[in-house]
């Protein structure tokens, strides 16, 4: 769940935005018989971000963004004896565009840490990225850029966590008026903390929808 406000004074501009994000994992069922708990792995994620950004032009807004966040895990100590619960320090900065259809979104890069309780565990931390971006380089084409930086948790013992970059291109055109493709692209980054080893995973689609009428579609 997440709630947001935004404000604008003159060319000022303001956005406050508050996040709760909880997972919660049941017991899993072992091979040989039996289940296995899995309630280290619950925890509640309490998140705040804060912007703060200058309308150059009204299609051009640098910003600013600060995060801090809090992640408390339901088992203060996990089976392995290590206290999970951590801190999250996250500073951006990007620009917002908005010509219209043409071209609208934003951009953002900065630094992102994650600081455990446990001492014997190492930070995760690294490169935060940020990215909203379409672009309609003519009538019926859609073009689009999404990516973020998710810090992940884990209860191996020994391990921290990963840091997760992931992006994906995506392209709609219209072929016909009853006839639309599209195409994606997706990348992603894996880089474990305090540990070896990194995960690197592509994919990609291509799909057609035919529109029987305006609200039925059939999709390929």
């Amino acid at each position: 769940a997440s709630l947001g406000l935004e404000k604008t004074e003159g060319r000022l501009r303001y956005a406050l935005t508050g996040e709760i994000l909880r997972d919660a994992y049941g017991d899993a069922d072992l091979a040989t018989g039996g289940t296995l708990d899995q309630s280290d792995r619950n925890f509640t994620l309490l998140n705040g971000r804060l912007r703060v950004g200058y309308a150059v032009s009204p299609a051009l807004a640098p910003f600013i963004e600060g995060e801090y966040g809090r992640r408390i895990h339901d088992n203060r100590v996990d089976a392995s004896g290590y206290r999970r619960s951590s801190d999250r320090y996250a500073l951006r900065g990007g620009v917002a565009v908005d010509l219209g259809e043409k071209l609208n979104g934003e951009l953002a890069a900065g630094y992102v840490r994650e600081s455990l309780d446990d001492a014997r565990l190492p930070d995760i931390d690294g490169l935060s990225l940020l990215a909203r971006l379409n672009w309609s380089p003519e009538r019926g084409t859609r073009v689009s850029l999404t990516g973020e930086t998710t810090v992940e948790g884990t209860t191996t013992a020994g391990s921290s966590g990963s840091l997760l970059q992931s992006g994906t291109l995506a392209l709609e055109r219209q072929i016909r008026a009853n006839l639309t493709g599209n195409a994606e692209f997706t990348a992603s980054l894996r880089d474990y903390a305090g540990a070896p080893g990194r995960d690197v995973t592509l994919a990609g689609q291509l799909g057609f929808t035919w529109w029987l009428n305006r609200n039925l579609g059939l999709t390929t």
